[in-house]
């Protein structure tokens, strides 16, 4: 099974019991589930796999990546090359999951402090509440925007995710706007398009 949506995860514990005969165990990947199903399993008896879950995702066994420290040599990275004026941009259609990588925007802004990076150096791009119901081409528009519009604009980029890392970059070179010639993109998942 996989879940999309938080009604899916409903779907899923609702119709749990039909599907304890067919499973051995569940890996989570990336999101945390709540206490009310993690106790639901362990009273089932399922093992449970969290994959790069939240810190605080009450699984007993994970396989965590190093969000903070990825983020701590993302800015490292940058700072080597010269960059000054950095930000990190957040998935504009954020998943409804409390997932990992939604905790990287805060280890990016705590790891570029404790870096000594200045406060005013530093922009965050968040999505807005008027772009949460637009299709996505438009809100992720909307970012590229505010991005290249920044007063100070960032030099540099540390985007969520490596797939919304590849739109941006696509986005802004079809404005005209060289990536990495006039402004740094750095991505977030190893993901097979990275390269």
């Amino acid at each position: 099974t996989v879940a999309t949506n938080l009604d899916d995860v409903d779907h899923f514990f609702t119709d749990l019991p039909r599907s304890l005969r067919n499973m051995d165990g569940m890996i989570v990947p990336s999101f945390a589930l709540g206490a009310l199903e993690v106790d639901i399993l362990d009273r089932a008896n399922v093992p449970i796999v969290g994959l790069d879950v939240p810190e605080d995702a009450n699984m007993k066994a994970s396989v965590i990546l190093d969000n903070r420290g990825g983020m701590r040599e993302a800015i490292r990275y940058l700072l080597r090359l010269g960059h000054r004026h950095i930000g990190f941009v957040e998935h504009v259609h954020p998943s409804p999951f409390s997932s990992s990588s939604r905790q990287r925007g805060a280890f990016f802004m705590q790891e570029a402090a404790k870096l000594g990076v200045p406060e005013g150096d530093l922009s965050y791009f968040a999505p807005q509440p008027e772009d949460k119901d637009l299709p996505y081409d438009e809100a992720f528009a909307h970012m590229t925007t505010r991005i290249l519009t920044a007063d100070p604009g960032p030099t540099a980029v540390c985007v969520e995710t490596d797939d919304e890392a590849i739109n941006l970059i696509g986005r802004m070179q079809a404005l005209g706007v060289k990536v990495p010639e006039d402004i740094s993109v750095i991505g977030f998942d190893d993901n097979a398009r990275a390269a």
